[in-house]
């Protein structure tokens, strides 16, 4: 509790959010029923207030006793719909930390100076190791965005394009619709 009214008092302006996946896990002690954690994951990632709130609905209208409990979670500092306009991440997980934290474990157990000296070298190796493949790669897309794309393009095979003609003034344009 010391350390994060540190942040607020030292950065009141930093947005301070909690990692819903940790919630969650929490939560489940208590709740363990698997349509539960959907309905959880919908809160989390309520993009608008209205959304959250019916998502929310929903979960009461399932279970009341685990709405309640999740009420006392902070809802508005691990949903999406909370977050602030503008910070351009909209992730309410902290794998990056956890990744990180899993990486200097061994490192950890060292004195500082030469716990940050392995972070450093093993920071370097890994990105040494990256640049060699980015160098390497001779494709546009990666191999997740290829396939991505490639459902896209299968997708839009059953578009229908529609032609419409506007008039505006002495102009006039067609448009196209894909639906």
């Amino acid at each position: 509790q010391g350390i994060l009214n540190a942040v607020h008092e030292e950065l009141p302006k930093a947005e301070h959010r909690m990692c819903a996946r940790h919630i969650l896990e929490n939560w489940k002690k208590t709740n363990k029923d698997i349509e539960l954690e959907r309905l959880f994951w919908k809160i989390a990632r309520s993009y608008t207030p209205a959304a959250f709130r019916d998502n929310l609905d929903a979960l009461k209208k399932y279970n009341v006793g685990a709405y309640e409990s999740l009420q006392s979670t902070a809802p508005t500092t691990w949903s999406r719909a909370f977050f602030k306009l503008g910070s351009f991440c909209n992730d309410n997980l902290n794998n990056l930390s956890e990744s990180f934290n899993r990486s200097v474990r061994e490192s950890r157990r060292k004195p500082l100076l030469d716990m940050l000296t392995e972070v450093r070298r093993k920071n370097m190796v890994r990105n040494a190791k990256r640049t060699l493949l980015t160098n390497r790669w001779n494709k546009r897309f990666t191999p997740r965005a290829e396939k991505e794309i490639g459902l896209n393009r299968q997708k839009s095979k059953d578009c229908i394009r529609y032609m419409t003609k506007e008039s505006t003034g002495c102009l006039s344009r067609l448009t196209y619709f894909l639906i």
